[in-house]
């Protein structure tokens, strides 16, 4: 049975042999999106296996790192709006996944809402295409459906539900 982990690896040694063998460009830019897109879903299912329990200490700050790196080279080289909502993605996630301590329950979603809404917002302002912001919402459900389920603070859970229903609306095209 193939696990999430080992289906993006396989994704991502198919993609960097295609960038050697081919040499182009082009090439090493997949590359580079397949990548982000594997890292962001082994921290998406990093945070659901963890959500509401003890003992994890949150995303790998390495990890955290390397992504926000290669994003931010993409807004600076070809900036796009996957790239923007991929920033604010990862503040997302490493909102939910941040503990004070190995006893810690929950993220710190609920005090990073306010920051997260607005550069949500801000991109939403300047992009608007329903079909782009379904796919944020729907990998946005995923994990965080989850998180409140399963983290014990009520302010973790709203916060979580304000953030879905927020990307609900931008999906949907109801957002004023």
């Amino acid at each position: 049975m193939k696990t999430m982990a080992s289906v993006s690896i396989f994704v991502l040694l198919t993609a960097c042999s295609t960038m050697v063998t081919s040499g182009d460009a082009e090439s090493a830019i997949k590359a580079a999106d397949i990548d982000f897109a594997a890292a962001m879903n082994r921290m998406a299912a990093e945070i659901i296996i963890n959500a509401g329990k003890t003992g994890w200490v949150g995303l790998h700050p390495d990890a955290l790192t390397e992504v926000r790196d290669n994003l931010a080279a993409k807004m600076k080289n070809d900036p796009d709006f996957w790239s923007s909502a991929g920033l604010v993605e990862l503040d997302f996630y490493q909102a939910l996944a941040h503990r004070n301590n190995h006893d810690d329950r929950n993220g710190k979603l609920a005090a990073e809402f306010p920051k997260i809404k607005e550069r949500y917002e801000d991109l939403y302002a300047r992009v608007n295409s329903m079909g782009m912001w379904s796919s944020v919402y729907d990998q946005a459900r995923f994990v965080l459906e989850k998180y409140a389920e399963n983290v014990s603070e009520q302010e973790e859970k709203c916060a979580a539900n304000k953030l879905l229903n927020l990307l609900k609306q931008m999906a949907t095209g109801t957002r004023g």
